[in-house]
């Protein structure tokens, strides 16, 4: 059987924080979605489809760590520096490993992804 990742969906406890986060972040584009009196945003990161929901809507009771995420990206340094600018913040240190240089960065809900720049 094959599987293809077609979407990830995010409940949010701050929205209008998490849009700013990922739009800065990722360069997503958002569409507003209006479902059941509440506002979604719908976007993509390369071929993946991204959903920000609000946590009323998804039903979700759980206050952080409703995904986790690896990312490459060719600068890390740069990364950071926008996700810190748009409400992000490191979890840890940098880590280097002389292969690659790895880090956490927390969103403004406090789900933590990795990203790793290969050396």
């Amino acid at each position: 059987m094959d599987f293809k990742l077609e979407q990830i969906a995010i409940a949010a406890t701050d929205i209008s924080k998490m849009v700013k986060f990922y739009k800065a972040v990722f360069k997503i584009e958002f569409a507003e979605i209006k479902y059941s009196g509440a506002t979604l945003f719908a976007g993509k990161v390369g071929d993946i489809r991204i959903m920000l929901a609000p946590n009323e809507i998804a039903g979700v009771k759980a206050e952080e760590n409703r995904h986790q995420f690896d990312f490459i990206v060719q600068d890390i340094d740069e990364l950071i520096k926008i996700a810190e600018e748009s409400g992000g913040k490191l979890q840890g240190n940098i880590e280097n490993n002389n292969k690659e240089k790895t880090v956490t960065i927390l969103d403004p809900d406090n789900n933590t992804m990795n990203f790793k720049q290969k050396l």
